[in-house]
C-alpha cells in the first residue's frame, strides 16, 4: 500500500516537473530585473491596552483577579535595495524601543514595568565577478538592551521590588563564494495577470508576444522600485504609465471605465504574490561573536559571557516556477562549527570556559506553492534536519577525545492556506506537524542559544552552563511528535 502511494506521489511530481513556466508565448525563467536603486525610511509606532477580569463564585477561596497591560512600540527601520548584473546588495538598518506595564491585582498587586530598546545593522554584498560566479561578505549586528521593574506589594503592608537589566551585542560576518542567481520574477507575472484579465474582458486587442510581455513587466519593476511621497499622486502616474504603455504598443481595443476599472483591480492586487527563479551554491564561513551583561538587584546572580563561534559549510537554493500557476523551491545546508568561550559569575568570581563544542548539521527542504489566482495562494513544504553535536573538548582540544554526545532527527511538514477578500478581511489556515527525535550519549543538560540573527538560528551557539556547574549528564531515547493547526480572520478596522 505505501509502495501505490508513492508511486502516485512520484508520478504526480514528475508531471508537474514536466510543465513549463510560461504562458503562450513567455517563460517566467526568462525575465531578469532592470537594474534599480532602491531606498525607503519607514517609521512605525504602536500603542495597545488590554484589561481582562476573573470573577469567580463566593464559594471559592481564591480571590477574585484583574489584569492590565498597556504597551508602546517605536520603530525606524531604513532599506536600500541594489540590483544590477555586478551587485546584489541589500541594506536594513532598524531601531526600536518599548515601554510595557503589566498589572495584576487579587488580594495582592503587582507591576512588572519593561522598557527595551535594540538596533539592528544588516547588509548583504554579492558581486559577481564573472559570468554567474560571486563573492559575498556579508555584516549581521545586533545590539540590545532591556530593563525590568518587578514591584510586589502584599496583604499585610510588605512590599518588595527588583530591578534586573540585560545588555546583548552580537555580530556575525558571514562570508560566501560560489555560483548562481536567483531572480525575482514577480513583476513579469502580474504583466500577464493584467493582460490575461484584460483579454477575458474583451479589451486586449491582440496577443501580446514575449516582447511586449517582457518591456511591460520591466515598466512594471521601475513602478515598483521608483520613490514617491503622495500616494495619491503615485496612483495617477503609475496608472498613467501602464495606460501609455499598452496604448502605444496598440494592445487596447477600448479605454472606457471597465478598462480602467480592471487596470487598477490588477495593478493593486497582481503582485501580491512573490515569485523568484535561479539557483545558487556557496561555500560559506559564518565567523561569529557575542556578548551579554546580566546585572540584578540580587548580585549573586549576576554573570557576563564572551563567545566566540565558527562554522563553515554548504548552501544550496533553488527556485523554479513550474508554470504561471505552480511553484516549486528547494533548500539544502551542511555545516560544521565550534564556539568556546568564558561565562563569568560576579559574586564569587567563579567562571567556566568552554571550547571547540562541535557541531554538524544537514538539512534539506521542499516547497511546492500554487497560485491559482491573485486572491489564493496554497502551499506545502516538508523538510528534514539532522544535527550531532559533539562533547566540550575543553581547552587541550584534543580530536581523540571527541565523541558524539546528541543526535537529533527532526522532520516536519507545513501546509498553508491564505485567502484574501478585501484590503481589511483577510482567512488564513495553517495546519503544520513536527517530529523530534533524540539519541543523548552522556549530553549534559545545557542550554543551546542563538549567537546571531533568527535566520541564522541552530548555526552559532553557545552552552550555558548549569547553576551549580555540576550537569546532570543523561543517556537513552526520546521522541516527541507536535502538531498545531490555526485558522485566523484578520479584519482591518482602520
Amino acid at each position: 500500500m505505501k509502495t501505490k502511494y508513492l508511486a502516485i506521489l512520484l508520478a504526480f511530481l514528475f508531471s508537474i516537473g514536466n510543465l513549463n513556466a510560461q504562458s503562450d508565448t513567455f517563460d517566467l525563467a526568462d525575465y531578469r530585473l532592470p537594474d534599480f536603486n532602491f531606498k525607503s525610511l519607514d517609521l512605525n509606532a504602536e500603542f495597545k491596552n488590554s484589561t481582562s477580569f476573573n470573577h469567580l463564585s463566593n464559594s471559592t477561596n481564591i480571590p477574585n483577579s484583574s489584569n492590565s497591560r498597556i504597551l508602546g512600540f517605536g520603530s525606524l527601520n531604513y532599506n536600500s535595495i541594489q540590483n544590477d548584473r555586478i551587485w546584489q546588495r541589500n541594506t536594513s538598518i532598524f531601531g526600536s524601543f518599548l515601554i510595557g506595564t503589566n498589572d495584576f491585582q487579587n488580594s495582592n498587586y503587582r507591576r512588572d514595568l519593561n522598557i527595551s530598546s535594540n538596533i539592528n545593522f544588516n547588509q548583504q554584498n554579492r558581486k559577481y565577478i564573472r559570468k554567474n560566479f560571486f563573492r559575498e561578505i556579508n555584516y549581521d549586528f545586533q545590539s540590545s538592551l532591556s530593563w525590568r521593574e518587578i514591584f510586589e506589594f502584599q496583604l499585610g503592608g510588605n512590599s518588595n521590588k527588583l530591578k534586573s537589566y540585560i545588555i546583548d551585542h552580537s555580530i556575525v560576518i558571514p562570508i560566501k563564494l560560489g555560483k548562481g542567481r536567483l531572480e525575482q520574477v514577480t513583476d513579469a507575472r502580474q504583466a500577464i495577470f493584467i493582460l490575461e484579465r484584460l483579454k477575458k474582458e474583451g479589451r486586449l486587442k491582440r496577443s501580446a508576444n514575449k516582447e511586449d510581455i517582457k518591456a511591460f513587466a520591466e515598466i512594471i519593476s521601475k513602478l515598483n522600485y521608483r520613490r514617491y511621497f503622495d500616494f495619491r499622486l503615485r496612483k495617477i502616474y503609475e496608472l498613467e504609465q501602464l495606460d501609455s504603455f499598452l496604448q502605444n504598443n496598440n494592445l487596447i481595443s477600448n479605454t472606457d471605465i471597465k478598462y480602467f476599472a480592471h487596470l487598477n483591480d490588477m495593478w493593486n492586487y497582481g503582485g501580491d504574490q512573490i515569485r523568484f527563479s535561479g539557483n545558487r551554491i556557496s561555500l560559506v564561513y559564518y565567523p561569529g561573536y557575542k556578548n551579554r551583561i546580566y546585572k540584578s538587584d540580587f548580585p549573586f546572580n549576576d554573570y557576563n559571557f564572551n563567545v566566540f563561534s565558527s562554522t563553515g559549510g554548504l548552501e544550496y537554493s533553488a527556485q523554479k516556477p513550474i508554470n504561471l500557476y505552480w511553484h516549486n523551491e528547494f533548500e539544502m545546508h551542511i555545516y560544521l562549527g565550534g564556539a568556546f568561550g568564558k561565562q563569568k559569575y560576579k559574586a564569587d568570581n567563579r567562571s567556566t570556559e568552554f571550547a571547540a563544542i562541535p557541531k554538524f548539521t544537514l538539512g534539506l527542504s521542499e516547497t511546492l506553492f500554487w497560485y491559482p489566482n491573485t486572491r489564493t495562494s496554497v502551499s506545502y513544504q516538508f523538510g528534514i534536519e539532522g544535527n550531532l553535536i559533539g562533547n566540550n573538548l575543553e581547552k587541550n582540544l584534543d580530536l581523540s577525545e571527541l565523541r558524539v554526545h546528541l543526535i537529533q532527527f527532526l522532520p516536519s511538514s507545513n501546509l498553508n492556506f491564505n485567502y484574501f477578500i478585501n484590503p481589511r478581511f483577510q482567512i488564513e489556515v495553517n495546519f503544520s506537524t513536527r517530529y523530534k527525535f533524540e539519541k543523548r550519549n552522556g549530553f549534559s543538560n545545557i542550554n543551546i542559544d542563538s549567537v546571531s540573527s533568527s535566520n541564522l538560528s541552530n548555526l552559532l551557539y553557545y552552552p550555558l552552563v548549569c547553576n551549580n556547574l555540576n550537569c546532570d549528564l543523561t543517556s537513552g531515547n526520546s521522541k516527541l511528535f507536535s502538531y498545531r493547526f490555526y485558522f485566523g480572520l484578520t479584519y482591518n478596522i482602520f
